[in-house]
């Protein structure tokens, strides 16, 4: 099954990002979909995505595959427990006269999800590469990025090259 609208995902995100994060962040589907189309374009950025891949509107041509589909469903939940990490007042106190009131929530739980979802984003990308569905572009890009900064800054590109192609480059 291919996924050719973004609405057919809204509902796999809301379970990934934890139900009650996305209503306590007050997010409805169409910010959902908002989310997913970033998602998108972030992997695009990172090279999951090529450019015969492209979003119109909500609708995505061609379609993609599940998963492909389930890239974007993580990379959209990290974007939201992110931000809902970001607005979370750890400590809350306050004093009037001799009474005194203080709450604190945890920001653990929300960061152990947002290493959970990195660590699954890292290991889906690896799948989708070893698998030959996405190209290793964005290793490439960084290893020559590597070596000309390595250049740039006076230091033997031939070095640089083989150390950062012996970690998984060219």
């Amino acid at each position: 099954m291919a996924v050719e609208d973004l609405n057919d995902l809204v509902d796999s995100v809301r379970r990934q990002s934890s139900v009650e994060v996305v209503e306590a962040a007050g997010l409805t589907d169409q910010n959902l979909i908002g989310y997913l189309m970033d998602a998108f374009w972030e992997a695009r950025l990172d090279g999951a995505l090529t450019s015969d891949h492209d979003l119109d509107d909500e609708f995505l041509e061609p379609p993609l595959s599940n998963d492909l589909a389930q890239l974007l469903v993580i990379y959209a939940s990290f974007n939201i427990v992110k931000n809902r990490l970001l607005q979370t007042n750890t400590v809350f106190r306050t004093k009037a006269g001799p009474v005194e009131y203080e709450v604190q929530q945890s920001a653990q739980l929300l960061t152990a999800l947002l290493k959970d979802m990195s660590v699954r984003r890292k290991q889906l990308l690896d799948k989708l590469v070893a698998d030959r569905e996405i190209e290793a572009g964005v290793l490439m890009f960084d290893n020559i990025s590597a070596r000309d900064t390595a250049t740039m800054n006076g230091l033997d590109s031939y070095t640089t090259y083989w150390a950062n192609s012996s970690q998984g480059g060219w």
